[in-house]
């Protein structure tokens, strides 16, 4: 094989995608639109080593949306992370918490026709 066969090497190319991308042409994920589709939004503590006590999801409802709090969920532990380890070793999150252990950690979850309702 020589060097010749190798015709992109030390040369410009352009991307297939680069157009459609630079003129707004592109679709991605937040294009999408399906019938029946819903929005989520998480809602994430804003204090570590905090206790929830109450989420006031009275006003969301009223609206029409689907809240999901810690005590909706089971308190069954899962592991986020995305390395190969043993399955039991890791298990130390649950999927919305009252207790989070730092500020991000998900406590509740809505789900909306809109996302400004979400």
């Amino acid at each position: 094989m020589s060097f010749m066969s190798f015709y992109a090497i030390g040369k410009r190319t352009a991307r297939k995608d680069s157009v459609a991308k630079v003129t707004g042409w592109e679709k991605y994920a937040s294009d999408i639109y399906l019938p029946n589709m819903l929005h989520a939004r998480v809602l994430k503590s804003p204090f570590p080593h905090a206790i929830v006590k109450k989420i006031d999801t009275s006003r969301a409802e009223e609206m029409g949306a689907i809240v999901v709090t810690f005590k909706d969920v089971p308190d069954k532990l899962f592991c986020p992370r995305l390395v190969s380890t043993p399955d039991a070793t890791y298990k130390d999150w649950k999927v919305l918490t009252d207790k989070p252990k730092f500020v991000g950690e998900p406590i509740a979850a809505v789900a909306a026709e809109t996302e400004e309702l979400a």
